[in-house]
């Protein structure tokens, strides 16, 4: 598995991707959780941005949810 490759890079690289993956999955707090690791876990400079990306989208999502309960 990549995620467990001694080349801390590689590691950073599959975390940063996994967070994508779970994105596109729509799993916004495991895109989170996958984001963090790849920045504070494997130095990942890409995933710095990306965390306040994924952090504004579930607070979008959030925002949704509240005026959806409304509209029921």
């Amino acid at each position: 598995i990549v995620s467990q490759s001694y080349d801390e890079e590689t590691r950073g690289k599959a975390a940063y991707n996994m967070a994508i993956a779970n994105e596109c999955l729509g799993k916004l707090q495991n895109a989170r959780d996958w984001a963090q690791k790849a920045y504070v876990d494997f130095g990942n400079k890409k995933a710095k941005s990306y965390i306040q990306t994924i952090e504004n989208r579930i607070f979008e999502q959030q925002v949704l949810e509240e005026q959806m309960k409304g509209v029921n």
